[in-house]
């Protein structure tokens, strides 16, 4: 690192600075050598007044920020619920007629789950990335084993859970009931 010193302020002599040390010397100075000075960079007696006058209009410009931000968020979550129905009507469609022994048909599912998770997280609907995410954790966990009567009530709690018509408090308890079953269902075939 190489410090640069500040211009010298009218009326004043420019200090000296030291030379270098060469990169041969050794990293102890020697006994009786004399010792490198340390050079300094004053700080500008106006920094305090430029770093005030910086923050003078904060408060407005973060109140506008904050309202352009708010306004975006509400665009974004408009448009999710339509999202976010299209990858669960998107993944029912690739539930349905679910086969458990058809290991293409259990990897598109899984597939669709695992794009539905990463919906629903990405537009902040949690209960929704939990379902998908049980329904995942069963494809993967049971393999050809899967019931496909469990897959069809994931997809349904999903649907139910996206229409807009639930509340939260049921698609939680949804939500945490898919998870007890699916818990349960890899437990046995352990």
């Amino acid at each position: 690192m190489r410090i640069i010193p500040a211009p010298p302020k009218a009326g004043r002599p420019a200090r000296k600075t030291s030379p270098k040390p060469s990169p041969n010397a050794s990293a102890e100075p020697r006994p009786g050598a004399p010792r490198t000075r340390r050079e300094t960079v004053p700080v500008p007696t106006d920094l305090r007044d430029r770093a005030l006058a910086f923050d003078m209009g904060y408060e407005e410009a973060l109140e506008a920020s904050v309202a352009r931000a708010e306004a975006a968020e509400a665009r974004v979550r408009a448009h999710a619920g339509d999202v976010l129905a299209m990858e669960a009507a998107r993944c029912a469609g690739v539930a349905d007629g679910f086969a458990p022994g058809d290991a293409a048909c259990r990897a598109r599912c899984l597939r669709a789950a695992h794009r539905l998770r990463g919906t629903a997280l990405g537009v902040a609907a949690p209960q929704v990335a939990r379902m998908a995410a049980s329904l995942a954790r069963l494809l993967s966990g049971a393999g050809n084993r899967t019931p496909a009567a469990l897959v069809a009530a994931h997809v349904d709690a999903v649907q139910a859970a996206t229409d807009g018509k639930a509340n939260a408090h049921a698609a939680e308890t949804l939500a945490r009931e898919l998870e007890a079953a699916v818990e349960t269902v890899l437990s046995r075939l352990r």
